[in-house]
């Protein structure tokens, strides 16, 4: 399989994410800024968790809706994203504008930014558990969590 005319970089991560992982294991090759990049042979062409989330916000740029819908729909397409790409992960996306505090070791994290707001996002391997605490307004709008959860109120821990 080859997509030729993709000459912008998010589109590419955009086309990926939504293809499942034995899709984008067939793609030969596509094109960034007009140069071809062969995708390893015999090996999945990958895209990693970041990229994978940057091109979700990016869908989102100039969006002039509410921007309560935009972000609940960010927070949902980005968990679902992480389920698909990532399920052997626990994952925590939440708005830094909301107080929250993270406890534990092997916990991966970054910031997405969504137009004015900023997002992190916190992974770790299912298996090593953390501990992640809301303690702010919550809802889709501020934080969505995938993976092995044990929950109470607003507190998650990963197993």
């Amino acid at each position: 399989m080859q997509f030729r005319s993709l000459r912008n970089p998010i589109a590419v991560i955009l086309m990926l994410s939504m293809m499942s992982s034995s899709t984008i294991g067939m793609v030969s090759s596509f094109t960034i800024g007009g140069f071809a990049k062969p995708a390893s042979a015999g090996a999945p062409a990958a895209v990693g968790w970041v990229s994978l989330l940057v091109g979700i916000a990016a869908t989102f740029k100039g969006f002039t809706g509410d921007n309560k819908t935009m972000r609940s729909d960010f927070t949902h397409r980005a968990i679902e994203a992480l389920q698909r790409e990532k399920p052997d992960y626990n994952a925590v996306v939440v708005n830094t504008g909301v107080n929250h505090k993270v406890e534990g070791p092997s916990v991966e994290e970054d910031f997405i930014h969504l137009n004015e707001f900023t997002y992190k996002v916190y992974l770790s391997r299912k298996g090593q558990p953390f501990k992640f605490e809301l303690n702010g307004d919550g809802g889709w709008i501020n934080w969505a969590y995938t993976g092995h959860f044990g929950r109470q109120g607003k507190t998650l821990i990963a197993r």
